[in-house]
């Protein structure tokens, strides 16, 4: 759940959706977990 509001946070404030995967990516990538295959925004 933390995942999704800060992405909603991050939307709100106008952040790119690029961007908003990126700052995921860099947060909760080195937890070991594989991420969804979501395709990366264009």
């Amino acid at each position: 759940m933390d995942i999704a509001r800060e992405a909603k946070q991050e939307y709100e404030k106008g952040t790119d959706l690029k961007t908003i995967r990126q700052l995921v990516d860099a947060k909760y990538g080195a937890n070991g977990v594989n991420s969804t295959p979501t395709p990366f925004p264009n």
